[in-house]
């Protein structure tokens, strides 16, 4: 059973501080012993401070490769893409030496793109030294959605890093990161904001079925350890 350690704070900004010093202690860390780290994020409204903290810290990011947990089928400057919200906040200021692959190509589905994902994925380092997952109020990781039909596929793949999925219950077509890409990774931390967020975690880490909250396939895969950091 995973090791779950969890940080709870008065404020998001206490929160985002905390973690942001995690993740730059991982990053060096990866860096002193291999040459270079990866950093893997997620969309959403709450990282947004902590990328742009991320994005003034003192780190030799020239030495680091960004990707995301995953992101909708739209244009890059599209409001709802995970990669504008990543090169608008994180690629900033000193984190702007730092390298993107985004998870967006060329090809009209995602479904088309998979293998072209993977290979571009394939040149950065692996297992990521750091992911950074978020959680939606459905239970939902990365795009690991109950009512997607392809969950089980994300879920299952072996060999590709990525998986295309098209949830019912949010819009947009995506490519998400596999389960197993993202339990492979050094450093894992979940960042979550607010009191519903709170009972959501607390549902999720009770008995119940895996595909009906998919954080729980995160929760339930053997791990040396992993971070849960919460604020309201």
């Amino acid at each position: 059973m995973t090791d779950i350690i969890r940080h709870e704070f008065d404020n998001k900004e206490s929160m985002n501080v905390d973690l942001c010093s995690y993740i730059v202690k991982d990053l060096k860390e990866g860096i002193e012993k291999n040459g270079s780290a990866s950093l893997v994020v997620s969309g959403g409204s709450t990282p947004r401070p902590l990328f742009k903290k991320l994005s003034t810290s003192d780190l030799d990011w020239s030495k680091v490769t960004i990707t995301l947990a995953d992101d909708r089928w739209v244009g890059t400057d599209h409001e709802a893409s995970n990669e504008k919200l990543v090169r608008d906040n994180l690629l900033q200021n000193k984190a702007a030496k730092a390298r993107f692959i985004g998870l967006k190509t060329d090809e009209k589905s995602p479904f088309n793109a998979e293998k072209t994902c993977h290979q571009q994925l394939s040149d950065m380092p692996h297992p990521f030294d750091v992911v950074v997952l978020g959680m939606g109020l459905d239970g939902h990781t990365a795009s690991m959605f109950p009512c997607s039909n392809e969950l089980q596929s994300v879920v299952d793949e072996e060999s590709l890093y990525v998986k295309a999925v098209q949830p019912t219950s949010a819009p947009f077509a995506r490519m998400s990161l596999t389960l197993k890409s993202i339990i492979n990774a050094k450093h894992l931390y979940i960042q979550i904001a607010g009191e519903d967020k709170r009972d959501v975690l607390d549902k999720a880490l009770s008995i119940g079925d895996e595909a009906e909250m998919p954080i729980r396939y995160v929760f339930r895969t053997p791990l040396r350890h992993l971070h849960v950091f919460w604020a309201p």
